[in-house]
């Protein structure tokens, strides 16, 4: 992960060589801060956050992570379901 000032604004790159892909967004952003928001502000719904990595992984009780089958182990572990696809 690099982070990289441009433009007016901190980028973050996120370079995942095992699937080949680059996420780049702003750095405030993340798929982490918009499950926390939403934890908070809209209790009433329940929460769950997909994902494939140990980047994905909340550590909150208010969160159920489920993962795809082809995730990395550390995260798969910690996982209350995961997927029998490979999908994120």
């Amino acid at each position: 992960m690099e982070k990289v000032k441009e433009y007016g604004v901190q980028l973050h790159f996120d370079l995942n060589m095992k699937y080949g892909i680059l996420i780049v967004h702003i750095d405030s952003s993340s798929k982490k801060q918009i499950v926390l928001y939403l934890c908070k502000e809209h209790i009433e719904f329940e929460k769950i956050m997909i994902g494939n990595s140990i980047q994905d992984f909340l550590d909150s009780k208010l969160v159920k992570q489920f993962g795809v089958i082809n995730g990395d182990s550390e995260y798969l572990d910690k996982c209350d379901k995961i997927s029998t696809l490979p999908l994120t």
